[in-house]
């Protein structure tokens, strides 16, 4: 492996990293861009630890931890070792390309201000460390699930459903045909027998927040709505098919240069999932593992493209031990010779 090509890559992804964080420049592409952080920011003074902590309050509460002068420090900290973690190990130059393009949408949505996603950052790394060891594999898969459920706990509940989901994938792809069969008839008794209220409180919320913030006229401009009303099985499927190809296709729906970044970056995501299959490699198919299990749930409930687009690229890491395996030196797909 020639090293000179991360010395060429690394700083200018890093350069391009600290001009956005110092500078306003991303707001006259993203107008939205530090919204979440103010909210953030005006909680740290007025929250107090407790039990019903929002996920807003829990992250203003953790980073009222730090001293005031420390807060962007460790925020820009989190972003340049995530960025170091991704890149570090690639080998080639059409993988730091890759790789650089991938960091872009991390970069402007996420890795400069402080969020919660901050700490998804910080959950993604640490999985990363697990994944890239030496242990036996159903110890990494036991290790991932126990940090997803120390987050969900903590800052979102919904990552216990992640965690869960992951599992499930697990033994739905590595199981025979028989064992497949089984789960998916399984998996339909188990949606129809639930009762409708437990629809509305999954898919409902995306249509009562969005209502508002219609009302508010702040954040609506990717806002959508569910074709129908949240109330029986089948309404729940359509409403699911509905979010997945519309958060998927943005294009389609928000026309211009983001709805176009945020749909190549969402079919290079399912690309790369795909291949982490394909490869078979033990690391490269628990990301993908992981990769689809955030999709599964986010598409539950998430109420624009914004969101979404955030919530993906906050596990961008996933996708390293996948590019890792593409030998991209001769033009063809196979496993990466070792540097």
């Amino acid at each position: 492996m020639k090293l000179r090509y991360r010395w060429v890559f690394i700083p200018a992804i890093l350069a391009i990293f600290f001009l956005i964080a110092l500078t306003d420049a991303i707001k006259a592409l993203v107008p939205t861009h530090g919204r979440d952080a103010d909210t953030v920011l005006g909680l740290i003074e007025s929250v107090e630890y407790g039990e019903d902590l929002t996920g807003y309050q829990m992250t203003a509460w953790l980073f009222a931890l730090l001293p005031a002068s420390m807060i962007y420090t460790f925020v820009y900290s989190v972003g340049v070792v995530a960025i170091l973690v991704f890149l570090w190990p690639l080998r080639t130059r059409l993988h730091l390309a890759l790789a650089s393009f991938i960091l872009i949408a991390p970069i402007m949505l996420i890795l400069t201000q402080p969020l919660k996603d901050t700490f998804l950052v910080l959950l993604a790394i640490f999985v990363m460390s697990v994944i890239s060891t030496k242990r036996p594999r159903f110890v990494k898969i036991i290790a991932v699930v126990l940090l997803y459920s120390i987050y969900g706990f903590a800052m979102r509940q919904y990552y216990l459903l992640i965690a869960m989901t992951f599992l499930a994938l697990l033994l739905f792809i590595e199981s025979d045909l028989r064992v497949r069969c089984l789960m998916i008839l399984g998996m339909v008794f188990f949606f129809i027998a639930l009762p409708d209220s437990v629809y509305f409180d999954l898919q409902g919320s995306r249509d009562t927040f969005n209502h508002i913030r219609v009302g508010s006229g702040v954040g609506a401009r990717t806002i959508f709505f569910n074709p129908v009303p949240p109330d029986n099985f089948l309404s729940f499927l359509v409403n699911y098919m509905y979010a997945a190809f519309r958060l998927s296709f943005s294009i389609l729906f928000d026309f211009g240069i983001r709805g176009l970044f945020l749909t190549l970056n969402v079919f290079l995501y399912w690309f790369l999932i795909g291949y982490g299959y394909r490869i078979g490699q033990p690391e490269g198919r628990i990301a993908a593992h992981l990769l689809v299990a955030h999709n599964l749930v986010l598409w539950l409930f998430e109420p624009d493209l914004g969101s979404y687009a955030r919530h993906l690229v906050s596990v961008f890491l996933y996708l390293r031990p996948i590019i890792l395996e593409i030998h991209l030196d001769r033009f063809r797909f196979g496993k990466a010779q070792s540097g």
